[in-house]
């Protein structure tokens, strides 16, 4: 809705015009906003994290009574406290906090995880592939 690619972080959020006109015309619709991010916390590989915000419901009892002035600082909004939600959520690194949709395999591979196979081994522990806990 910025009208180009931007930092997630950047603040305050502005967006284009579109998605408040495109509001502005319905009939009735939710809008929902959706925040992601790639974060790397136990392993090699990111994870994605995403959230869905507050949905913003349109009717058109009200919707004729607001511009599309008044949708678009509203999505920014909107859109600015589900990416703020997102962000306090990944920095607490509580993976209790979130729902795991897909997970991949753990750990390094190759001669790294030979090598801490190895030591695991000599050490008379159990090896373990994940670097973390989850």
């Amino acid at each position: 809705p910025q009208g180009r690619f931007e930092d997630v972080r950047t603040r305050p959020l502005k967006f284009e015009a579109g998605l408040g006109h495109l509001a502005a015309r319905m009939e009735r619709a939710i809008f929902v906003p959706f925040a992601a991010e790639y974060v790397f916390w136990e392993e090699r590989l990111p994870e994605l994290l995403v959230r869905f915000g507050e949905p913003v419901l349109i009717d058109r009892h009200h919707a004729s009574a607001f511009t599309p002035d008044y949708f678009t600082r509203l999505f920014e909004q909107k859109l600015e406290e589900t990416q703020d939600a997102l962000a306090a959520e990944a920095m607490e690194r509580n993976p209790a906090k979130f729902k795991a949709l897909l997970s991949g395999g753990a750990g390094q591979g190759g001669i790294y995880d030979a090598w801490r196979k190895l030591r695991a081994r000599l050490g008379g522990k159990p090896f373990q592939a994940n670097h973390g806990n989850k």
